[in-house]
């Protein structure tokens, strides 16, 4: 048995793989719905800048060339991926001091995999899961993640019937949903979905 489990770009990346070429047993979204908050995007691309200005990486840059990279400016990881009444103080500055780069390319190539329909290709069981409070895909401007029955309904179109979407949202959680104190919740839905559809 093959599953694929993603977060937010690595979720397009399954998307793709398991609309593509159909050699999977079942996938697991994080992190990504169809209707991207464009505002709340707009300020997440606004706090990039190049890596080679950024404190985390200036000691390795006689290791690693980083020009043509980008990372999120100091202290602007909290706005942009948490909701900070959910996540301990700790693990905000230990993603700060463990942050890693991103390219253009890879910000480019974010947006057509969500327009272009590859998800409905997917004929194998998918289960969605979100952060209540992920500013990136929730919003008046995007998706209504209040409860899973909202965003179940708004994500089934961009599904085949094959996929039996299931669709869970996790409180108090921001984007990162695996760095805040409610994500033993998303694991334990996890665990009960893949037994249900995957029974040994």
């Amino acid at each position: 048995m093959v599953l694929l489990v993603g977060h937010s770009l690595g979720s397009v990346a399954c998307w793709i793989e398991a609309g593509t070429y159909h050699d999977v047993d079942g996938v697991i979204i994080t992190g990504l719905l169809h209707h991207l908050n464009s505002t709340s995007l707009a300020g997440v691309v606004a706090t990039l800048y190049p890596a080679t200005l950024d404190p985390r990486f200036a000691n390795q840059l006689l290791n690693v060339n980083y020009a043509g990279y980008l990372t999120t400016e100091p202290g602007t990881r909290e706005d942009d991926f948490y909701y900070e009444p959910g996540t301990d103080p700790n693990v905000l500055q230990t993603d700060e001091a463990t942050k890693e780069t991103a390219t253009p390319g890879e910000f480019s190539s974010f947006a057509e995999p969500i327009a272009d329909g590859i998800s409905l290709q997917i004929n194998v069981p998918v289960l969605v899961v979100v952060g209540q409070d992920d500013s990136l895909f929730c919003g008046l401007a995007a998706t209504d993640c209040s409860s899973a029955a909202t965003i179940q309904q708004a994500e089934a179109p961009f599904y085949a019937p094959q996929a039996r979407l299931q669709v869970a949202v996790v409180p108090e959680a921001g984007h990162n949903i695996n760095l805040h104190k409610t994500a033993p919740l998303w694991f334990a839905t996890a665990k009960a979905w893949t037994s249900q559809h995957f029974a040994p």
